[in-house]
């Protein structure tokens, strides 16, 4: 049959916040898993199409689907809901199904609100989507047979039995043999138990691995197509020691140049783990903390230890990996003593990037089906809603000023104090870690230069201290980053003689690097010397329109 899977946008938009663009890497394991069985798939992202009733006319037109499928999850659910009705209207004999976490935890809410949608696969997909595919192909339709089902047999909404999660991860196809992404997973599940999480429920807090073989090879594949930077998006990467350690020693002994983030736990991490992590490219650690507040973090059933969040944290920036926190604020029983208590969490571990979030009940956590229990969340949210439900607004004893009080003193704190954060770290002065020493800091350095600390309203003297972080890098090891970046701030100080001899410097090490001889191209020209500027833009003319520009004004 031929199958679409569509990866449906989110409600609203989210600047800044590049993650929910991202297909989830489990349409590309079920679509392997459909090709390898003999099926017609396509993949489509809606945030990189024009997501519209005229699209999908198009897209239907051009594919003749079968089947159409959508990845849902809370905050896209409506613009999926709005997909199938838009097919049904098209070509009412086109199956639709839903999967994923929101459709799981939601599929009676789908099923009886949405008449278009026909099938929602709950749990892991790969099996049972090709066994009803399968079932649609043939002419016996024994549909109730398929585990992991739901469905509408007349008005009443159908579940058949759960299905059991697959035991080797490794039979799976490996989906980089027919599609290209770079958010790549290691694991399925968590085996903690999280109250605003809902993988506890949905993966039921078993956790299955691939094998470290397996794993690298698919970072083999897709680095051969060009992929060079990944999103290893476990729940806890490094959940299981001795797995993590061989990943780290196979991407070593392959001599693979990437560099990669992870998301792990405070109480899951150790100084062997970090320093591997490091050698084999991690640039960056998310930890989710939640809150300073002991009395928060228990109703999150968030079991860590400040001192293991210290540690952790200590760890990272000593061998030049950049640990981010997340922190949940409008949480029950918040107060102003409880955001007190997170901002001192905060000055204790001092973490480099910081991502504050207002508390959502997600359908499929222990939060939401307490509420729901209580009759304090409506079915009819469904409509209500068009993504997530604050938990604020159904506590009496928090106001959305007190919401909007409790971000701005986060976000204040952190960021305010973040230049000291930075220019306090204590590197390792261990010799082996001196070219990691310097790529971090000039990593560090071009996100206060250019990067997202660049803009930040909450953020004062960030070309100072990007300065002072070029600098230091350039004592552990020569850059070409660093370099470029001494060259760039100079330039915005109106310090081109300065500029010019900081690049001078850097083409002595890097001789053929474009950026740094286009930079040093606009300083000559600022300075008036239209001659060497002329030379440094020559050789670029013909891969660069910037040259050719450039060169424009030399004459």
């Amino acid at each position: 049959m031929r199958v679409i899977l569509i990866y449906p946008p989110c409600f609203y938009d989210r600047p800044g916040d590049e993650d929910h663009t991202i297909m989830p890497i489990g349409l590309y394991y079920i679509a392997s898993y459909l090709l390898e069985n003999g099926h017609k798939v396509s993949l489509i992202n809606g945030h990189n199409v024009s997501y519209s009733k005229e699209y999908f006319c198009q897209l239907i037109q051009e594919e003749k689907p079968d089947v159409v499928g959508f990845s849902v999850f809370n905050a896209n659910r409506v613009n999926a809901l709005k997909g199938v009705k838009w097919i049904k209207h098209i070509n009412r004999q086109i199956i639709t199904i839903f999967g994923g976490v929101a459709a799981t935890f939601m599929a009676e809410d789908f099923l009886t609100y949405c008449k278009e949608l026909d099938y929602v696969v709950c749990g892991e997909g790969e099996i049972t989507l090709l066994e009803l595919v399968n079932c649609l192909q043939s002419k016996d339709r024994n549909i109730e047979q398929i585990k992991g089902l739901a469905f509408r047999q007349k008005d009443e909404v159908i579940f058949t039995p759960s299905r059991g999660f697959i035991s080797d991860l490794d039979s799976l196809p490996n989906p980089a043999k027919y599609f290209t992404y770079n958010h790549v997973l290691l694991s399925r599940g968590c085996p903690y138990n999280c109250s605003f999480c809902a993988s506890p429920r949905f993966w039921q807090r078993r956790c299955r691995f691939h094998s470290p073989a397996y794993f690298v090879e698919q970072l083999k594949l897709l680095y051969s197509k060009g992929v060079n930077f990944f999103y290893v998006s476990d729940d806890t990467f490094t959940f299981k020691k001795e797995y993590v350690l061989e990943v780290c020693e196979r991407i070593c002994k392959e001599k693979l140049p990437i560099n990669w983030f992870a998301i792990s736990r405070v109480d899951a991490l150790d100084e062997e783990i970090v320093k591997a992590m490091r050698k084999a490219g991690c640039i960056q650690i998310s930890f989710g903390l939640e809150s300073g507040s002991l009395k928060i973090r228990n109703i999150f059933n968030k079991h860590i230890k400040e001192e293991d969040a210290v540690k952790s944290f200590y760890l990272c920036k000593k061998y030049s990996i950049l640990p981010r926190a997340y922190f949940i604020y409008g949480s029950p029983g918040e107060n102003e003593q409880t955001i007190e208590e997170t901002l001192n969490l905060i000055e204790k571990i001092k973490p480099i990037n910081s991502i504050f979030y207002i508390l959502h009940l997600f359908p499929g956590t222990k939060l939401y089906d307490e509420f729901r229990t209580k009759n304090l969340i409506k079915q009819e949210s469904l409509n209500k809603n068009p993504e997530d439900i604050l938990y604020f607004e159904l506590d009496p004893n928090l106001t959305k000023t007190d919401i909007l009080r409790f971000g701005k003193k986060l976000r204040n704190y952190f960021y305010s104090n973040l230049p000291r954060y930075v220019l306090d770290m204590e590197l390792s002065s261990d010799k082996e870690f001196y070219l990691h020493h310097a790529d971090f800091l000039s990593r560090l350095a071009m996100t206060f230069s250019h990067g997202d600390f660049a803009q930040n309203k909450y953020l004062k003297n960030q070309e100072e201290v990007a300065w002072e972080l070029f600098v230091r890098s350039l004592k552990f090891s020569i850059t070409e980053r660093a370099f470029l970046g001494l060259g760039i701030l100079a330039q915005k100080r109106g310090d081109y003689k300065s500029s010019i001899s900081i690049l001078q410097k850097g083409l002595k090490y890097f001789p053929k690097s474009k950026h740094l001889k286009m930079c040093l191209g606009v300083s000559y020209l600022n300075c008036g010397d239209k001659k060497n500027a002329k030379e440094c833009f020559k050789p670029f003319v013909h891969i660069d329109p910037k040259a050719k520009d450039y060169l424009r004004e030399c004459r």
